[in-house]
Formats: C-alpha cells, structure tokens, sequence
C-alpha cells in the first residue's frame, strides 16, 4: 500500500466529514485518539486467521516530532513501513486499513480504486449501522460502538462488482481502548469463481 494512496483515501473521506455531524465519519475518524499516549507507545493490531493482507500484525508507533508511524510485520519478513502520519490528527491505523480494502477491491475486480473509495466516502457521509455493544479488553469488557457501513448496497455497478456489491465494513470503537480503535472488519461473500473475502484487525497489545 502506497503512501500516495492512503493520503488520496484521505483527502477523499475528508470530504465526507463535512456533510454533517454526528455521521459514520466522525465515530470512525474521531480526531485526538492518540492525545495523552507518550512518546514510545505501540499500538499492535493481529490481522484475524482470515486476513487477506500481506501483514501478521499492524503496528501504529508513536515518534518524536507528532510523529505517528505505522508498521506492516510478519514473523519472517522484515517490518514494511506503512506510511507515517501526524500523531495530532490522530490514530492512522483505520485508514491504512480501508485503503487496503480499496486495492484489494480494485485488483480484484478490475475497478478504479477512485470510484471505490468515492463509495466509501458516501458510506461515512451518512450515518451507518450504530449499536452499542461490549468488547473483551484486558481481561474485562468495556462498553464500545460498533459502526456498520454497506458501501455499495445502493451502487449502479453491483453487477461489475461480484460478492464485493455486499460488502460489509464494520468498526469497533470505544472511549476505554487506547488508540480508539478496538477492532475492524471487512467482509464480501463469495460470488461464482471468486472465493469470499475477509480482512480484520483487533487490538491486541499496547506496549512497550
């Protein structure tokens, strides 16, 4: 995943922000997720058994200078780095994750990765699927929001798209986990000779 294309997915969503408040958009892109995380904290998110990304885990460590800089690791390859962000926006690892989503749905089926995060745009720019729910954390639960978004249920170009036409995006998030963000998914079924898909990250270790 390119740095270029996580700061067009950005700029993209952004737009979204500005349709109105209290939208999809500002539960998943809350600003001031790292506020009070010291210098030196790591944020590690498992990829679920299902994951289709290259990475075991994405690491979102915090650098000198607002620095927030975001790792791809696996056991045998060396750390890939994922772009870095400013630590003051706040927690990048749920963009890094949607843009993945994006150039896997592009490669996939043949389809501008433009007009895909477009859709995923108009998704955030309306209110989703909320529920309150509680999460496992640290031994305990915790109180959290899950968000789901559809972002091609209503698209004129279901029938280009195969099993992705029924996409499902869904985030987890909560005052009580560090970093906002406690978990993520995405899922398409499968439709004729292309298999399911299935991408997922879940908080697992805050550290040093």
């Amino acid at each position: 995943m390119g740095r270029i294309a996580t700061v067009a997915l950005c700029a993209t969503l952004a737009g979204a922000g500005a349709a109105r408040a209290e939208n999809a958009f500002d539960l998943i892109f809350r600003s001031g997720t790292l506020d009070g995380l010291p210098q030196g904290t790591e944020l590690s998110y498992d990829a679920g058994p299902a994951g289709t990304a290259e990475w075991e885990r994405v690491v979102v460590g915090l650098g000198p200078q607002d620095a927030a800089l975001v790792e791809g690791r696996t056991a045998e390859e060396p750390a890939r780095n994922l772009g870095r962000y400013r630590a003051a926006i706040g927690n990048p690892v749920v963009m890094v994750f949607l843009e993945s989503t994006v150039q896997d749905i592009a490669e996939q089926t043949g389809g501008s990765p433009y007009y895909i995060r477009n859709r995923m745009r108009d998704a955030l720019a309306g209110t989703g699927a909320v529920e309150a729910v509680t999460v496992p954390w640290e031994g305990g639960s915790v109180a959290a929001t899950e968000v789901a978004l559809t972002p091609f249920a209503g698209d004129p170009n279901r029938a280009a798209l195969g099993g992705f036409a029924d996409l499902e995006i869904r985030v987890v998030v909560s005052e009580a986990v560090p970093g906002w963000y406690h978990s993520m998914s995405v899922e398409a079924p499968a439709a004729g000779a292309r298999e399911a898909y299935a991408a997922s990250l879940a908080l697992a270790e805050v550290g040093p």
